[in-house]
């Protein structure tokens, strides 16, 4: 039954897998303790959409990353991949997805497996995990959402989609907790480009106290009024002053500012290789407003200018406008406002 609520298990260095309650977990090197499985035949509304009619509630504390492996029946779905999600047991908010995942048809039963999960080691409490179908396209083909440390002591939050299909926008949300269900919303709404290309979204959290870790979460809404969350990721924010954390330069927009702006504004950008790339803004209707840069660049952080004027030297009007950056087949695109 996976339940055993004092002792722990020893993997030190051996592959065991626990299983029971179409649950297992797998590990090469975890110290397990005060593990409890429970299964429920329900079924969870996750961001406008129901669940398959399974439920786990799992409690353990670990020292290491472990595997785990929900099994259902193929009769709730046969689909190929689906989508995890979890949340705290017990939590009425929406569900964090944990990703997408591809299934083992075992017959009249299908496994997922989700590798390298530590989500498991929550002291005093539970999560719950459970499963949905992927019959439909993906609104957000999410390849990365990660943070940093700057040297300015802020927290530098950048997300990368390869592709977006009917989405609104996104929001993102701290916690000093991890916990989405009292998590604060930190920014105001970023539209979402809806491009079949790679684009990378960057937020600067300059508000998260010093001297704690802070959760983040990334909401995608779409035009239907459905959304989902990706995370959480957490970023220590030192209490040290005199602390410079060395950050690796990455490719894409980082920051304009001020923004929105009233005449100029500086655009922050990073490459982490040598590339020739492109700068320009856009109107809303995609078209070429003014080209800011073209051509060879070392690795490294940059900053150019643009004076809220066109390729003709017109200064434009208030509206919405969008800076692009392309480095090979990478694209970066960042959304901001002119306001006179």
């Amino acid at each position: 039954n996976l339940e055993f609520t004092s002792g722990s298990l020893d993997f030190d260095g051996n592959t065991v897998t626990l299983a029971g309650k179409d649950f297992a977990i797998g590990s090469e090197d975890a110290l397990l303790s005060g593990l409890n499985v429970s299964l429920s035949n329900t079924s969870n509304i996750w961001g406008g959409g129901t669940s398959i009619a399974h439920t786990w509630t799992v409690a353990a504390e670990i020292t290491d990353s472990v595997d785990v492996s929900l099994t259902y029946p193929e009769s709730e779905t046969a689909a190929d991949l689906v989508k995890v999600w979890r949340r705290e047991s017990g939590d009425t908010g929406p569900w964090t997805l944990v990703g997408t995942y591809s299934t083992v048809d075992n017959g009249s039963t299908r496994t997922v497996t989700i590798t390298d999960q530590t989500i498991l080691n929550y002291t005093g409490g539970s999560w719950e995990w459970t499963i949905s179908d992927i019959t439909e396209t993906l609104p957000v083909e999410l390849s990365a959402f990660t943070g940093v440390l700057t040297p300015q002591n802020y927290v530098q939050l950048e997300w990368v989609t390869q592709s977006e299909t009917g989405v609104s926008g996104y929001y993102l949300f701290r916690n000093l907790q991890n916990n989405l269900s009292t998590a604060e919303r930190i920014n105001a709404f970023v539209t979402a480009t809806n491009t079949s290309q790679e684009t990378s979204y960057v937020f600067m959290d300059r508000e998260a106290t010093p001297g704690y870790t802070w959760y983040y979460w990334l909401q995608n809404i779409e035009f239907t009024g459905d959304f989902d969350f990706h995370g959480p990721i957490s970023v220590r924010v030192v209490n040290n002053t005199g602390y410079t954390p060395i950050i690796p330069p990455v490719t894409g927009l980082q920051q304009i500012y001020p923004n929105p702006c009233s005449q100029t504004a500086g655009i922050s950008y990073g490459l982490a290789k040598d590339a020739a790339i492109s700068i320009v803004v856009l109107n809303i209707r995609g078209e070429t407003v003014r080209s800011l840069y073209a051509g060879n660049k070392k690795a490294g952080t940059y900053k150019l200018m643009w004076d809220g004027k066109s390729d003709q030297g017109i200064p434009v009007t208030s509206g919405v406008y969008f800076v692009r950056m392309l480095s090979g087949q990478r694209s970066s695109t960042q959304k901001l406002v002119m306001i006179k």
